[in-house]
């Protein structure tokens, strides 16, 4: 999963959990690895990761 769509998910993820550490206890992750993966949300257009694109199939 590509990491702005997983920031997303975890973001999502939260409102229904209600915090970030009880997304963590649900995922089995940190609390700090929670946290860095929705703050790639907060990054600018130029700082984002960019963004891979799939490979055609021929």
């Amino acid at each position: 999963m590509d990491p702005l769509d997983e920031a997303k998910a975890l973001l999502r993820l939260v409102e229904v959990h209600g915090s970030q550490r009880a997304v963590a206890r649900a995922l089995g992750k940190s609390s700090p690895w929670v946290t860095q993966r929705i703050a790639l949300l907060k990054l600018t257009p130029e700082r984002e990761v960019p963004r891979q694109t799939p490979r055609s199939r021929s």
